[in-house]
């Protein structure tokens, strides 16, 4: 027991140990006070550990973090705003480049040749100039009929394509391409599933045909079927007028 006197109206009295920094009242004064770790009174309740602190107070506090959270959050977005829109501005430029990028007179010719192995004309017309799709409609099926046994078709190997010869005029925009389509070279043969009795192994065949390509730069090169029919038509004409005079 520790010996002490209220510090308010001075009462003498005896207090446990173990009440060390807990409240206590003076039994005479009612006065509220409290024991410190030497055993001086002191008067008011003892303070409060950091665990004990008023819940209102602890709730401030969390308070304060969340809020503080919530403002983090807000502003990540505008600090991510700069570099996603880099980001996306190049990806953009990028699919633009690939999109707009123009293909080449090459492989345009390549394309248009490969196209007429197909028995399906709707890939040929594609690749035309806008407003020449009949024209390019009207030399496929003619080029087809002369040539019956088509190198190339369903379920067999694309075919080979040569480019001969390509006579362009850059200030025109035009571009004469003479191609020669070949069978499937015997690598490709020999990997196909079932025989392909058009295929002659004695003596490959081979078709020559001549097209008009236009456009050119930005604009990328298309198959200009009103004046590839007109050339094909007068090179058929001249063709039977030679054999003809035979």
């Amino acid at each position: 027991m520790l010996n002490m006197n209220c510090p308010s109206c001075g009462a003498a009295g005896r207090v446990p140990e173990d009440k060390i920094n807990a409240r206590l009242h003076c039994k005479k004064c009612l006065a509220v006070f409290h024991l410190t770790a030497l055993g001086n009174p002191v008067m008011g309740p003892p303070p409060a550990a950091p665990d004990e602190q008023d819940p209102a107070r602890r709730n401030v506090v969390h308070d304060e973090d969340f809020e503080q959270l919530i403002e983090v959050v807000k502003e990540l977005p505008q600090k991510l705003l700069k570099p996603a829109m880099i980001l996306a501005s190049l990806l953009l430029v990028y699919g633009l480049y690939q999109y707009a990028l123009p293909t080449s007179l090459n492989t345009r010719a390549t394309q248009t040749a490969l196209a007429l192995t197909s028995p399906d004309p709707r890939p040929l017309q594609q690749l035309a100039l806008p407003g020449t799709g009949a024209a390019t409609l009207a030399w496929y099926a003619s080029v087809r009929a002369r040539h019956k046994e088509f190198p190339g078709g369903v379920g067999r190997a694309t075919p080979r394509v040569e480019i001969t010869n390509v006579n362009s005029d850059s200030a025109r925009g035009l571009a004469e391409v003479t191609a020669i389509i070949r069978e499937p070279d015997a690598t490709s043969r020999a990997s196909l599933t079932t025989p392909d009795l058009l295929i002659d192994f004695a003596g490959e065949r081979a078709v020559e045909v001549t097209f008009i390509l236009t456009g050119g730069g930005l604009r990328g090169w298309r198959v200009d079927g009103s004046r590839t029919l007109e050339a094909h038509q007068k090179s058929v004409s001249n063709e039977l007028a030679k054999t003809g005079r035979e």
